[in-house]
């Protein structure tokens, strides 16, 4: 899948750079346009049941207590745009399109996730680092997530110690390194 991805984008005839983000059975070749950094979290949720749902409500908890923009991609399609929740500073999306998504994590200073392959991917092509947060239970994204940690090129906390504030002095940290 790899090969196939860096052998699309380098047959793209164009002084710009593109990105192949990588989805299900298909990708797409987004231009890189001016996008300025702000100073806000962007969430990715994903996952099985129940553990987006339990992984959300952490994040709802620990956003309410930010001075951020935080930015809940819920990970759910059958639904697009909810508006915002708790306080002003929360905005839940269910779901973003291949565009809006390379906008959201192109625009976010700070990314939090979990550490699956394909959003690893995601963020690696991009240029971008996060926290991971691996499904509980899910050994190979324990392990990669752990991997890509010690290699500091992601920073790592399970599911069970998240703090986002910890979390993202730890961003910042590596971020700075």
């Amino acid at each position: 899948m790899l090969y196939r991805r860096f052998i699309a984008c380098k047959e793209v005839t164009c002084q710009s750079t593109f990105y192949w983000i990588i989805k299900p059975f298909f990708g797409v070749c987004i231009k890189n346009g001016d996008f300025k950094e702000k100073n806000q979290v962007l969430v990715i949720l994903s996952g099985p049941e129940p553990q987006r749902t339990l992984f959300e409500k952490q994040i709802l908890e620990n956003a309410g207590r930010m001075d951020k923009e935080v930015i809940v991609l819920r990970g759910k399609p059958e639904g697009k745009y909810l508006g915002k929740e708790q306080k002003d500073h929360i905005m839940l999306l269910n779901h973003a399109n291949d565009t809006e998504f390379f906008r959201l994590v192109k625009e976010s200073k700070h990314i939090i996730c979990r550490s699956g392959y394909s959003t690893i991917m995601d963020l690696a092509t991009m240029g971008k680092t996060a926290l991971l947060i691996p499904t509980p239970g899910q050994t190979e994204q324990e392990y990669i997530a752990r991997y890509l940690s010690a290699k500091k090129k992601f920073v790592y906390m399970s599911q069970k110690n998240f703090d986002m504030e910890k979390g993202i002095e730890m961003l910042e940290k590596l971020n700075v390194g």
